[in-house]
């Protein structure tokens, strides 16, 4: 099996559009300590140095300044301030992996931007709310949030978003081994992000894409989309990119069986990775390498590649990777007599794989009580709406009845006013009927 890149996803998070620009601290805290300046120009300096100045690098300061901007903002009642800096606070806790904190300033964040039509920051926190239900594993409810962030943005035409929120889509469909949705999600974010020419995101959905054809076991195609994305990386001079296409192709030849070419590829990748002191990548390269001459029957130069992946991966204290070099020496051991060692690779490889059981089964049953807990969400929200619809039902008999009652009292009103004038046009006539008889009576009398 080989080390793919299959984790190049932009993962856009709010943080949609985190610049790393360079900022001057000094600068916006002159804004932000000076009391001439006015209150909008305060708060955006308050916010840069939260977002830009401490979110990427010390989180728990960052929580700190976007506290100081909430309050500014709430003392001016400036709504859309208080939700961006609820945002940078769910972002600060996003980063030290406190999902529930998080989702609750998100969740406090949307609901500002909801009350203030604010449709670009209700996209934004959809995408930020689904990102975090990716990484607890809920993919339901992560791919929900992401579709309702992809329609508000496809409503304001809002295309580096619409690409984003493709992006994600692709993401989690992926993760549910659903590849030909995904394949048609980052096919999307490609076409989107090339109608605003963003190169580089470009490049990426290349490898993405190639990484589908390839477990659809399109070896072509997948060829294909991995010489687009190093042709676009090598514009770029993105060497991460560069690297783990270069790593990706030479696995399409490795499958391919073409081992001199596997090699070529796996090689440049490598002297990248080098060049970045990027040891785990380093150890992962090591791995294909070592398999490669594995596959060509070459023990001295696979067990060479595979010792050196071995002893990085130990030394930067990671099993992930570690499990397949182990695997593969203790084969080498064994086929070629050497008890001992062989021995010795499997029983590390058992112990290796035993401790990513146990963390899978940890993995595996957060997801079951993410699934429970939102089978028990949804089913307590199915619940309350049929309460609510048993409240309205009632509410609309109680109202009919009032209708009914008003009607009956207006009707006995209506009657009783009839009555009364009827009476009295008939006293009025008697009164008249009497008074002619007595003028007569009188003319009589007379």
């Amino acid at each position: 099996m080989k080390v793919l890149f299959k984790h190049l996803y932009i993962l856009l998070i709010i943080f949609t559009f985190s610049s790393e620009a360079q900022i001057n601290i000094d600068s916006l805290w002159g804004v932000w300590n000076d009391d001439k300046q006015n209150d909008t120009n305060r708060l955006k300096a308050i916010h840069e140095i939260a977002w830009k100045g401490y979110l990427f690098t010390f989180p728990d300061s960052a929580f700190i300044y976007a506290n100081i901007e909430y309050n500014l903002a709430k003392s001016l009642n400036n709504k859309k301030a208080m939700a961006s800096a609820l945002n940078t606070k769910g972002a600060s806790q996003f980063y030290q992996s406190n999902y529930t904190e998080t989702l609750k300033y998100y969740m406090e964040s949307l609901e500002i931007r909801e009350e203030i039509n604010d449709d670009v920051g209700v996209s934004d926190s959809y995408n930020n709310i689904g990102n975090v239900y990716l990484h607890q594993g809920n993919l339901e409810k992560a791919l929900d949030q992401h579709m309702k962030a992809l329609q508000i943005r496809e409503n304001i035409n809002d295309n580096s978003r619409i690409a984003d929120s493709y992006n994600n889509i692709g993401t989690i469909y992926y993760s549910q081994k659903n590849l030909q949705k995904a394949l048609e999600a980052h096919l999307k974010c490609l076409t989107e992000n090339k109608k605003i020419n963003n190169n580089n995101i470009i490049a990426i959905s290349y490898l993405n894409i190639g990484n589908i054809y390839n477990d659809l076991l399109k070896h072509e195609k997948a060829l294909e989309y991995y010489q687009m994305s190093l042709n676009e990386a090598d514009k770029l001079y993105d060497k991460k990119i560069i690297s783990a296409s270069y790593n990706n192709i030479g696995g399409i030849y490795k499958d391919l069986e073409d081992y001199k070419k596997a090699l070529e590829y796996y090689q440049k990748s490598l002297a990248i990775k080098k060049e970045m002191n990027n040891k785990k990548g380093i150890a992962g390269s090591y791995v294909n390498i070592g398999v490669v001459y594995k596959r060509q029957n070459n023990p001295k130069m696979a067990i060479s590649y595979l010792l050196k992946a071995k002893d990085l991966y130990q030394e930067i204290n990671t099993i992930i990777g570690l499990d397949e070099a182990t695997n593969a020496l203790y084969q080498l051991y064994k086929k070629y007599g050497e008890k001992v060692k062989a021995l010795e690779m499997y029983e590390l490889y058992i112990a290796i794989k035993d401790s990513l059981a146990q963390i899978d089964g940890i993995e595996i049953e957060k997801q079951r009580e993410y699934h429970e807990n939102y089978i028990f969400e949804k089913e307590s929200l199915a619940n309350k709406i049929l309460i609510q619809e048993a409240k309205n039902k009632e509410k609309e008999r109680k109202i009919h009845e009032e209708e009914l009652v008003i009607n009956e009292l207006i009707l006995i009103v209506a009657l009783i006013l009839i009555s009364l004038i009827l009476a009295f046009l008939q006293l009025k006539k008697t009164k008249t009927q009497k008074k002619i008889i007595e003028t007569k009576q009188q003319e009589i009398t007379d």
